[in-house]
């Protein structure tokens, strides 16, 4: 409930998820972004209107998740991912912003190794209005920081209020091979004596 004079104001409200945020003028940074909703929205409060005013926001936000469908190495101990992330959102324009091509990583505890489809990452981008396509590599590593694979995937699309997911083998590949024959013969060599 708030107590608010008559006439016309302009509502931004943002709620986030994300943590160590600051703000700048109407930019809000997150040190680590989470899931995001906003609205702006101008009411007119007038003696005889309504007197309660509802607000539905939307979600800025987009969402990585990766699941690895293989079985999970013996020797993996951190699962990484780098690509563009946006930070920041202005609340004015409605715009994510403050874009940075960094890698996020997780620790992969032991409970893990040698099961399938059980384990699961997933991150959080503030997301410009129109979308965005960024190139992701994820990389499987051991405790010695070498890699065990990387995965490399260009254009990878996100949108507001959208979960892009990527699922893949780590170690191995999920591609199927056709095999078959071709029992054609060429044209003839003819000769004549």
């Amino acid at each position: 409930s708030l107590g608010i004079s008559y006439g016309e104001h302009t509502f931004y409200v943002v709620a986030s998820g994300g943590s160590d945020a600051t703000t700048d003028g109407t930019t809000i940074t997150w040190g680590k972004p989470g899931d995001t909703f906003y609205l702006a929205k101008t009411v007119d409060l007038q003696p005889t209107g309504d007197k309660n005013v509802s607000l539905v926001l939307k979600r800025v936000a987009t969402r990585l998740r990766i699941d690895p469908s293989d079985e999970i190495p013996a020797d993996i101990a951190s699962l990484a991912w780098q690509g563009t992330w946006y930070y920041a959102f202005n609340y004015l324009t409605g715009e994510a912003d403050g874009a940075q091509s960094t890698e996020r990583s997780v620790s992969v505890p032991a409970s893990y190794i040698g099961t399938t489809g059980e384990l699961s990452v997933a991150s959080y981008s503030l997301c410009p209005i129109d979308g965005y396509t960024t190139d992701i590599k994820i990389t499987a590593r051991r405790s010695d920081e070498s890699a065990i694979t990387e995965i490399n995937l260009s254009d990878v699309a996100f949108e507001r209020n959208r979960l892009t997911v990527l699922s893949g083998g780590l170690a191995t590949s999920t591609r199927s091979f056709g095999i078959s024959v071709d029992d054609a013969w060429a044209d003839d060599f003819v000769l004549g004596w």
